[in-house]
């Protein structure tokens, strides 16, 4: 369970620090941990109050292991992207089977065309180019 910080889930919070099979604590561990959370979560409280944030309960290595699996997967659909965008602009296909790998092998041309088009934010100009790239006269012009 996550969700907006409130005073009243507290003790979610706490429970899923003290019952997370991973610090691997006794019964009597588990109950003075609590009281010392309890007693120290006024000052938290009073900070997350202030902005509201996001908090996680439940959160164990399974559910970190799901996350790198899923950064992973919008990594690599990240890079399809990538790819498709010199694909579709001309560059070649290259595909190495081992380790089972696919790229893009620029020209010279389109390697500085989209070099520049990704660097544009860099510039500190208004950038007379939509968003798909295509050119359009300032007014100022």
């Amino acid at each position: 369970m996550s969700g907006f910080f409130k005073e009243e889930n507290i003790e979610q919070v706490i429970e899923s620090i003290i019952l997370n099979p991973e610090l691997n604590q006794t019964d009597y561990e588990r109950i003075e941990l609590k009281k010392f959370l309890k007693e120290d979560c006024n000052q938290i409280i009073k900070f997350l109050q202030k902005k509201p944030q996001l908090v996680l309960t439940n959160f164990g290595l399974k559910e970190l292991k799901e996350f790198y699996e899923l950064e992973n997967l919008m990594f690599e659909v990240w890079r399809s992207y990538v790819n498709l965008r010199g694909f579709y602009k001309g560059a070649s296909c290259i595909v190495e089977h081992d380790p089972g790998d696919v790229f893009e092998d620029r020209d010279d041309f389109l390697e500085e065309s989209i070099t520049i088009f990704d660097e544009r934010d860099s510039f500190d100009i208004t950038a007379p180019f939509t968003a798909k790239g295509t050119f359009y006269p300032l007014k100022d012009e």
